[in-house]
C-alpha cells in the first residue's frame, strides 16, 4: 500500500508541477501582451503630446512675431526721435543761456 500511495503522490506532484508550468507560461504570455499594449499606448501618447507641443510652439512663435513686428518698427524710429530730442535740448539750452540762434545753422530767428 505504501508503494501505491507513493506512486499516487508522485503522479499528483508531477501533474501539479505541469499545471504550475502551464500557469506560469500563460501568465508570462499575458504579462508580455499587457506590457506590449501599455508600451504602445505610451508611445502613442508621447507622439500626440509631441505633436501638440510643436503646435503650441508654432502658435506662440507666430503670435510673438506678430507682436514683435510692430514693436520693431517703432523701435527703429527711436534713433530719429533721440536725434530730434537732442536738437531740442540744444536749442532750449541756448535759450536758457541767452544765446541768440544762429541763422547759419538754419534755425529760425526768435
Amino acid at each position: 500500500m505504501e508503494a501505491e500511495l507513493k506512486q499516487y503522490l508522485e503522479a499528483m506532484e508531477s501533474r501539479l508541477g505541469d499545471r504550475f508550468v502551464s500557469l506560469e507560461t500563460r501568465m508570462n504570455d499575458r504579462f508580455e501582451s499587457l506590457e506590449t499594449r501599455v508600451n504602445d499606448r505610451f508611445e502613442s501618447l508621447e507622439t500626440r503630446m509631441n505633436d501638440r507641443i510643436e503646435s503650441v510652439e508654432a502658435k506662440l512663435l507666430k503670435a510673438f512675431y506678430d507682436w514683435a513686428r510692430p514693436v520693431d518698427i517703432r523701435l527703429r524710429t527711436l534713433p530719429m526721435l533721440e536725434e530730434r530730442l537732442g536738437l531740442l535740448e540744444e536749442r532750449v539750452g541756448r535759450i536758457e543761456r541767452g544765446d541768440r540762434p544762429s541763422l547759419e545753422r538754419g534755425d529760425r530767428p526768435s
